[in-house]
This record gives C-alpha cells, structure tokens and sequence, in this order.
C-alpha cells in the first residue's frame, strides 16, 4: 500500500488513485477499479485513532503531565497515569453542557489534572497555577463548577494529602526528628477542629502550632507557607476561626496577640494524648 495525500485503495498495482476522506463515497477509481473496503475501513479507523491521538497530547495534559513527573523514570508509569487521567477527564467533559465555557479542555484541563493528582494523595495545586498561569479566583471558579462531576475527588484520603505535604516541608527545610513527632501529636490532638477545611490549610496550622510549641523561630512556619501556596494570614484566620472560636479561653482575643494563653492551650490539649 503506498502512500500520497491519502490511501491507496485500488488492488491493481498500476492504479495510481488514491483515497481521501473527501473522496469516502467514490466506490470506484477512474479506472473502474474496485475499492478495496477493508483499507477503505482500516483507513478511517486509523483516522479517527490520529485525532483521538492529537486529542490526547493536548497542551493541557502533556505539558503539565511532563512538569510534574519529569523526575519520574518509569515512563510506562507516566503513559499509565496519562491515560487513566484523559479516560476520566473525557468522561467529566461529557458531563458538561455543550456551549459551555468549561467544555474547553484548556480551560478545563488544568484544574481536573489537579483533582485527578488529589485523588491520588497528591497536591500539585502550586504547580498547575504557576505552570497555566491562572489566577485564584479562576482555579476555584472551575473546581467548584467540576466538583460534582467527578466523584473520585470527593473521596481523596485527606489525611494522606497532609502527611505528604508535612514530609515535603520537614525534607526542604531540613527540619528535626523532635519537630516530625511534635507535628504528628499537634495533628493528632487538633484534627477534629480542622478536619472540614483546606488540605494545605490544615498544614500550615499545624506547623504554626508546632513551631509555638517547641519556641523556634516562626521564619520556619513563613518559609512552609511559601512551600504549600498559602498565606501566613490565612493560617491565622483558620486557627482562630477553626479552633479558638469554638473553646473558650479566658483572656483570649486573637491567635497574634494572645500567643501565651496559645501554648498553655497546645500544652494542655497534648498533655491528654498521653
């Protein structure tokens, strides 16, 4: 079979028609030739493989995909995670009513490969603002719109997302043995109060605490909320919103100001883990 601006669809060999998709009704070449149906089918099958192909390398998905996993050597692994996550993006797009902006894979792509990671306890919110150079506002807008859509994200291990998350921030900052167990007693005692917000909300408010606890200087807690994509007022917010809005501590006012009557608190709640 040879090839030139299409198939070649004619059995004898000095036939020198050939097979386009605009030409898919033509049973017969010039010569009265008779159209092979089986290339003629194999044809259109191998079409619609190449656009399902040039649909899988969108920017969106391998651009992002090579970022993330660039230090990654198991290539098999990366192609195993690709298709598993364009197989379920395909199916939430479905979802979607046609005319709708978030129909868009570029509009759309960034923010499921996120959910798509969370899913798998992994937190690449940071890279795939940075990377797309999305605002915010414009990730949450699309996430709380697919949210619905995709079931998988609404069942994630959180607890798994934050362990990951500590790890990452006790390995870059090079942080002690006595801080790891301080962070995993500060969770242990006030995941209850924290367990209904951000995954990366929680982080930081357990470093925070941990950093009171063990008096270090609080340029620890700063560089970890550079690490997880967070404010340092917004850990604040979360703690007094989360935790000390709902105990009632004699002489308390806000996280910032009342840090004593803050550690006698942790002390207390972690002495009755004992």
């Amino acid at each position: 079979m040879s090839l030139n601006n299409g198939t070649k669809l004619c059995n004898k060999q000095n036939c020198e028609v050939y097979f386009t998709p605009k030409r898919r009704n033509h049973k017969y070449c010039s010569r009265k030739c008779l159209i092979n149906s089986y290339i003629e089918n194999n044809y259109y099958k191998n079409y619609a493989d190449n656009r399902f192909d040039r649909f899988n390398r969108f920017k969106s998905f391998d651009l992002l995909f090579n970022e993330i996993l660039k230090d990654i050597n198991y290539i098999y692994f990366k192609i195993k995670l690709k298709q598993e996550c364009l197989e379920k993006f395909i199916d939430v797009r479905n979802q979607i009513n046609t005319g709708s902006k978030f129909r868009n894979p570029n509009k759309l792509g960034p923010t499921f490969i996120f959910m798509f990671f969370m899913s798998k306890g992994i937190n690449i919110k940071n890279e795939v603002i940075k990377h797309y150079g999305l605002t915010r506002t414009e990730f949450r807008r699309t996430l709380k719109r697919i949210i619905p859509l995709y079931k998988d994200y609404l069942k994630r291990d959180k607890k798994k997302i934050i362990f990951s998350q500590i790890e990452m921030i006790i390995y870059n900052l090079r942080l002690s043995s006595e801080f790891v167990q301080t962070s995993l007693k500060i969770f242990d005692a006030f995941w209850s109060y924290l367990k209904n917000t951000k995954e990366e909300s929680i982080v930081g408010a357990i470093i925070l605490l941990s950093v009171m606890k063990m008096n270090i200087k609080h340029d620890v807690f700063y560089n970890a909320c550079e690490l997880i994509g967070v404010s340092p007022s917004s850990i604040y917010n979360v703690i007094d919103n989360h935790i000390f809005s709902k105990v009632n501590l004699e002489g308390y006012t806000t996280f910032k100001i009342a840090s004593e009557i803050v550690k006698k608190f942790v002390n207390k709640k972690l002495q009755l883990l004992v």
